[in-house]
C-alpha cells in the first residue's frame, strides 16, 4: 500500500503582508514563522496563500520551509466577499487546491469541501458594539458566522474568548481551542539605556521619564480616560513625566486628539512619536518607561502587557475580559476602566514603586512569560488542522521558541 501523504496546511497571510502591521498581522506572522520551524521535522508541509500582487512579497519571506506560494486570483477577494455578505450557496472550491487552510483573522474564504480552522480574536463587535467601528460591526455580523459554520476549528486567543464564541454561537466546547499569542523574547528584551535613548529619539520622543501606553487610538483602548487621569495627576509629579502614546490613528480619533492638544496647551506632556514604531525598535521604549498603562474597555486577548514583562517593565491593567490572562498576577489593576480616579490611583501606585521593587517583580515576570511561546502555538494550531500531536511535532513543552 502506497504510504499517505504528510498533510498539508494551507496559510492565508494576507494579516501579515501590511506595511504598519496590526496586531492580528503580528500573531499571524509569528505563528507561520514558528509554523516553519515545526515543518522542517516533515510531519506536515504548508503552503502560503496571498493576493496574486503580493506574490514576490510572499516569496522574498526567510521562510526556507515553505513549500509554495499559493496565488489568489484577482478577483477572488471581491467574489468571496459578494458571496458572505449575500449569503449564496456558492463557494470557490473550484479555485482552491486541495489541504488543510487556516485563517488567522476572523473570516475564511467560502469553501465546502475543504477543512479549515478560523482565528477569532475578540467578540467586540457583539459584546461592546459602541467601541467597534459600524463598517467592521456589519462585516463581522455576517462574516464571522459562516466562517464558524464552515470551519471544522475554531482557535481562541484566550479562554475568555473561548467562553465568549461558545456563548453566542452555542459550539461544542470541543471544537474551540485556545491558542494564545506570545512574545518573540529576541526582540522584547531590555535594552541598555544610551542605546534605548538613541532608538526613541529617532521617532522624536527624547524624554527619559515617562508612562506608556500602546494601543491604536479608538474608544475600545480607553485612551480617553487615561490621558484623563494622567492630566489629573498632582502637578508636582508629572511636571517632569511625559505619556508616551504608541499607535497609529483609529477610527473616530477625533476626540482623542482633541485631548492631546488641549492637554499640551496646558504645557502637559503627552507625546506621540514621529513615525510608525517598529517592532524591532518597540522594547526601546518598554524597557524605559516607568510602567504600561493598559486600561481597555475589552480585550481578545492584549499583548502588550507580555511585551513589557519581556523588558522588565511593571504594568498597570485593567480587570476586564481576557486582560488578566495577559497581564497576570504580577500587574496592578483598575476594576472598572471607566473610573478615572481609580485609573489616577493606579498611575499612583506604579509610580510609587522603588527600583528594589520593580527588580523584585522580575523572577515573576518571567515565570508568567514562560507559560506562552510561539512554538508552542504553533505547534497546537497545527494540531487543531491536521490532529498531528505536539509530540509527533517536536514540541513537548512551552519553554522554548524560534
Amino acid at each position: 500500500m502506497k504510504p499517505s501523504s504528510p498533510p498539508h496546511v494551507i496559510v492565508d497571510v494576507r494579516p501579515m503582508l501590511s506595511e504598519q502591521t496590526t496586531g492580528i498581522g503580528r500573531y499571524t506572522s509569528e505563528i507561520v514563522r514558528a509554523m516553519d520551524v515545526l515543518a522542517a521535522g516533515r510531519q506536515f508541509s504548508y503552503s502560503l496563500l496571498v493576493p496574486r500582487r503580493q506574490v514576490d512579497l510572499a516569496r522574498a519571506l526567510p521562510l526556507p520551509n515553505c513549500t509554495s506560494i499559493v496565488p489568489l486570483p484577482a478577483l477572488t477577494n471581491n467574489l468571496a466577499h459578494q458571496i458572505v455578505k449575500r449569503r449564496l450557496r456558492m463557494s470557490l472550491d473550484f479555485l482552491l487546491p486541495k489541504g488543510h487552510y487556516y485563517f488567522p483573522a476572523f473570516t475564511a474564504l467560502p469553501m465546502y469541501s475543504r477543512r479549515s480552522a478560523t482565528v477569532v480574536h475578540d467578540l467586540a463587535h457583539l459584546d461592546v458594539p459602541e467601541c467597534v467601528e459600524s463598517g467592521n460591526n456589519r462585516l463581522l455580523g455576517y462574516s464571522l458566522p459562516r466562517a464558524i459554520r464552515q470551519s471544522g476549528k475554531i482557535i481562541a486567543v484566550s479562554e475568555y474568548t473561548k467562553q465568549r464564541i461558545i456563548h453566542h454561537f452555542g459550539l461544542d466546547p470541543a471544537v474551540v481551542h485556545v491558542i494564545p499569542p506570545a512574545v518573540d523574547r529576541q526582540v522584547y528584551r531590555y535594552i541598555e539605556p544610551g542605546l534605548a535613548q538613541q532608538t526613541r529619539e529617532r521617532y522624536g520622543v527624547s524624554c527619559t521619564n515617562y508612562l506608556l501606553a500602546v494601543g491604536t487610538l479608538e474608544p475600545r483602548k480607553n485612551l480617553l480616560n487615561l490621558i484623563d487621569a494622567f492630566v489629573a495627576l498632582r502637578p508636582e509629579i508629572r511636571r517632569n513625566l511625559s505619556l508616551v502614546l504608541i499607535g497609529a490613528n483609529g477610527w473616530d480619533d477625533g476626540e482623542a486628539q482633541g485631548r492631546i492638544e488641549r492637554a499640551r496647551e496646558r504645557k502637559i506632556n503627552i507625546v506621540r512619536p514621529t513615525s510608525f514604531v517598529k517592532d524591532c525598535d518597540m522594547a526601546a521604549f518598554y524597557s524605559a518607561a516607568r510602567a504600561l498603562a493598559f486600561i481597555p474597555h475589552y480585550e481578545g486577548f492584549g499583548i502588550p502587557p507580555l511585551e513589557a514583562y519581556a523588558c522588565g517593565t511593571p504594568v498597570l491593567a485593567s480587570r476586564v475580559a481576557s486582560v488578566p490572562e495577559s497581564a497576570g498576577g504580577i500587574a496592578h489593576y483598575v476594576d472598572d476602566p471607566t473610573d478615572i480616579a481609580a485609573i489616577r490611583r493606579g498611575l499612583m501606585s506604579v509610580l510609587s514603586l522603588s527600583e528594589h521593587e520593580r527588580m523584585a517583580l522580575t523572577p515573576a515576570m518571567q515565570s508568567h512569560l514562560d507559560k506562552f511561546a510561539w512554538l508552542h502555538s504553533a505547534a497546537l494550531t497545527v494540531n487543531a488542522l491536521t490532529g498531528i500531536t505536539l509530540a509527533q511535532a517536536g514540541v513537548s513543552t512551552i519553554d522554548s521558541q524560534p
